[in-house]
């Protein structure tokens, strides 16, 4: 790694380190601050990094990471792209910028550690640079689906075959504990979902769908408007569409939902989100993970 005079040197950080300065550039480029607490939740797994730069003066301009999010079934880890970061002095170079060389050593640092699949949601001016530099990869734009809580009445039989009924954050713990072994979507297992919603300074709603082995639980986020945000799930498969207009019902409120993951009836609208979905493309792609693209959700943008 060069480190003339006209290159900035990078530098590879273990998970959480240099916190006050890194969140201090947060609220310079994001503007809105994160407490101490917030920054050490996003970077407890041990196995996340964060790569850096600093100027001539040792002051940070630059900062990317890989938050650590779980395994596939064959040890494969993967890991979101976050926390994005270049100082405003430093911007406006392609290639040789800070950016560019940032998002290729945080590549090849992904790839000496096993990680075999980085993705991410950058915003569309970041992501637009990214794909034209060959950076970023399999953009999309998720959708998202609106489930209204419809009237009427359901069978006695289909209530009891296939039950909704909201639960407590205590209930869930208690339910992730015993099936601890359970895995998710893009590898990330039961003990991660549960460190991830029920230690975190959110408000959130816990709905179990099914019963038995083919139970489900729901982890919906509430939003400012009365409605809810379908974050994550932990179970065998996806919630149905069906699944979550009886979601809605049983909240009495409306349920959003990315409507890449389900089949959504043509009569429920749909709405563009501000998200841009992308991976490292220098991160090779397990064949495990050929379908992650259709596994993200708004739970992995929901960090703080």
């Amino acid at each position: 790694m060069s480190t003339s005079s006209n290159v900035l040197p990078l530098e590879v950080l273990p998970a959480g380190q240099e916190s006050d300065a890194l969140r201090a550039l947060f609220a310079l480029v994001f503007g809105h601050p994160l407490n101490a607490a917030q920054w050490a939740w996003k970077y407890a797994n041990p196995q996340s990094f964060h790569v850096i730069c600093r100027d001539e003066t040792g002051a940070l301009v630059g900062h990317a990471a890989v938050q650590h999010t779980g395994c596939t079934a064959s040890g494969v880890h993967v890991g979101q792209v976050g926390d994005v970061m270049v100082h405003p002095s430093h911007r406006g170079l392609l290639s040789g910028g800070v950016f560019a060389r940032m998002l290729d050593v945080l590549a090849e640092e992904a790839v000496r550690r096993g990680f075999g699949l980085c993705y991410g949601f950058p915003g569309d001016r970041p992501a637009r640079l990214g794909l034209r530099l060959g950076i970023y990869l399999e953009a999309l734009r998720p959708q998202e689906a609106h489930f209204l809580p419809a009237s009427g009445r359901e069978s006695v039989w289909t209530r009891w075959v296939h039950p909704v009924v909201e639960v407590s954050a205590q209930d869930v713990a208690c339910w992730l504990d015993s099936n601890a072994g359970l895995t998710h979507r893009l590898g990330r297992s039961a003990v991660e979902l549960r460190w991830r919603y029920l230690d975190a300074p959110c408000c959130y709603r816990f709905v179990a769908l099914g019963r038995g082995r083919q139970r489900q639980v729901a982890i919906c986020r509430n939003m400012d408007d009365g409605s809810v945000l379908l974050m994550d799930w932990v179970g065998d498969g996806a919630p149905t569409s069906d699944g979550v207009a009886r979601m809605a019902r049983l909240l009495g409120c409306m349920v959003r939902v990315w409507s890449h993951l389900l089949e959504v009836p043509a009569a429920v609208t749909r709405h563009d989100t501000p998200f841009v979905v992308i991976r490292l493309g220098k991160v090779p792609l397990p064949s495990e993970l050929a379908g992650w693209i259709g596994c993200c959700s708004p739970g992995d943008v929901d960090v703080y």
